[in-house]
């Protein structure tokens, strides 16, 4: 088992050299307490202009109402697990974020400890995907539906032509029938 003093430094290792953003905050009022270097980068803020600020001050929710639809779970479950949320960037540009929190106590308050992982761009290389696999589709079907056109015209083509021959041979046996019956005749 471990010291506390060890067990401390171990979560504080692994807080700070995270690649996932991890922030620790109020439960009620949403000031941050702590916040990673992976944090600040994820949002373009740094650890001094997080600190005692709350998401909705820095407009990272678009509204406390946004914020508290995100926190009913965690209210009601004691966490969240790979909850997909758009937050707001220092720049204005929107990010979609996996999020996992969990609720814990620290010092006598209630607390949240959320990771979080940037999947903007994963979404944006799926969605990427999926209109090239749209289009590949498409172009088969076109291209199914051009051979089918090839097929159908070739088709005409070969039935004209063998008709016209097989007219041709009616009327050249025909032909040879009525000079056949005239020397017989004769």
């Amino acid at each position: 088992m471990l010291f506390r003093s060890e067990s401390e430094e171990k979560f504080s290792k692994a807080f700070r050299s995270s690649p996932n953003g991890i922030v620790i905050s109020e439960l009620e009022t949403g000031r941050y307490v702590e916040v990673n270097n992976s944090f600040c980068r994820i949002f373009g803020y740094s650890k001094e202009e997080l600190l005692g600020r709350t998401p909705v001050e820095l407009g990272i929710f678009d509204s406390f109402e946004e914020r508290e639809q995100v926190l009913g779970a965690v209210r009601a479950t004691g966490q969240i697990r790979d909850h997909e949320v758009r937050l707001r960037m220092r720049n204005g540009q929107a990010k979609t974020l996996l999020v996992n929190a969990e609720k814990i106590e620290l010092g006598g308050r209630q607390c949240l400890v959320v990771v979080i992982f940037d999947i903007t761009t994963r979404l944006q290389t799926e969605e990427r995907l999926e209109k090239t696999s749209r289009q590949l589709r498409a172009l088969t079907y076109r291209l199914q539906s051009l051979r089918e056109e090839e097929r159908t015209h070739l088709a005409r083509e070969i039935h004209d032509h063998l008709g016209q021959l097989l007219t041709a041979l009616s009327l050249d046996l025909r032909l040879i029938e009525r000079r056949a019956a005239s020397v017989a005749d004769a």
